[in-house]
């Protein structure tokens, strides 16, 4: 009598490589945010200043970003947005983006219309305070 056991290892063995691709595919879908702030105020893009009128450091995120204190960039530098954005674009179509004063979207806004932009924050009272943003 003859045992066929290729059944019984390819089996375990397609359902480890099923595991694996799925592992790698879920690592994949989660490395897109890792391309947050490329320097290219692109679709689904909020884009902050440094200065007014879209002058100085730029920065550029497509999601809700909570506390800009971790590790948030001006483009290209080692300075800090956190309390220091002065003017702003919206690169996103249907919602507005807002630009909270405080972490975790709390205190003053400033609110950047869908394909939108605002120009001098002072005019919001908001000059060098955004902390967060949401849509």
């Amino acid at each position: 009598m003859t045992v066929n056991t290729s059944r019984s290892v390819t089996r375990p063995l397609g359902a480890i490589a099923l595991v694996a691709g799925l592992a790698l595919g879920s690592a994949a879908v989660q490395a897109g945010p890792a391309s947050a702030n490329d320097g290219v105020c692109g679709p689904g893009d909020l884009c902050l200043y440094e200065n007014t009128l879209f002058g100085g450091g730029r920065w550029d995120d497509s999601g809700y970003v909570s506390d800009y204190t971790s590790g948030h960039k001006w483009w290209g530098t080692t300075r800090t947005v956190q309390d220091a954005a002065s003017s702003a674009k919206s690169k996103y179509s249907f919602w507005t983006a807002y630009v909270w004063e405080h972490s975790f979207y709390r205190g003053d806004y400033v609110p950047v219309p869908p394909g939108g932009q605002v120009s001098v924050f002072a005019d919001f009272g908001m000059e060098n305070k955004a902390s967060s943003n949401n849509y």
